[in-house]
């Protein structure tokens, strides 16, 4: 518990810089990175799953907000048109046209080992938040370490076709398996009518 309380004041000293907050690029990733994590939470604390994704959708044009911070634009109408907008509609849809019960709940041991995970989870992320506050936590620029055309369409498509060429290939082959995972789902007669023809 003490150790919860040292690694919280430490946080709040850092983020109390005086420096910090005379920039408002510092006020703008400080409150698009709230709204990100407050969505993140209330996308794993709803026991709704719309809610569960409206509340991603708040994580996810957040995140464009900070790509925008990052002066990398094109990442951030990306995020914005292709996540918060095009993939949420079709999640949406998903979720809404499953069948979901209310008395659904997790068994005890799946519950518990899901609370360890998010547990170990928040334990990582706190750590390296911790650590980035601390040793950039005094408002000084990092825009000198970028390299030139940074977030430019020129440069990510460089980047994707030559350095990730085989990521970008192997993310593009899972995305054709979900899309016929999909259809092969949708496309399977109800158990009821196939089980009375039979």
């Amino acid at each position: 518990m003490s150790s919860a309380l040292m690694s919280s004041a430490l946080m709040s000293s850092a983020l109390m810089s005086s420096a910090m907050w005379s920039n408002p690029v510092q006020w703008a990733f400080w409150l698009l990175g709230g709204l990100a994590l407050l969505g993140a939470l209330g996308t794993v604390t709803r026991r709704s799953p719309v809610q569960a994704a409206l509340f991603l959708v708040l994580t996810l044009v957040a995140t464009g907000g900070l790509f925008l911070v990052l002066h990398a634009s094109f990442l951030a109408a990306m995020q914005v048109l292709v996540y918060a907008g095009a993939v949420m509609v079709l999640f949406l849809f998903v979720v809404m046209s499953v069948s979901h019960t209310e008395g659904e709940t997790l068994g005890l041991a799946q519950g518990t080992v899901g609370k360890l995970i998010g547990l170990a989870a928040v334990g990582v992320l706190g750590h390296q938040l911790l650590r980035v506050c601390l040793t950039v936590g005094d408002g000084t620029s990092v825009g000198a370490a970028l390299p030139g055309g940074f977030g430019d369409v020129r440069s990510l498509g460089r980047w994707i076709f030559s350095r990730y060429l085989l990521p970008f290939e192997a993310i593009s082959v899972l995305l054709l398996v979900a899309i016929v995972a999909a259809v092969a789902i949708t496309r399977r007669p109800p158990r009821g009518r196939a089980e009375g023809e039979g």
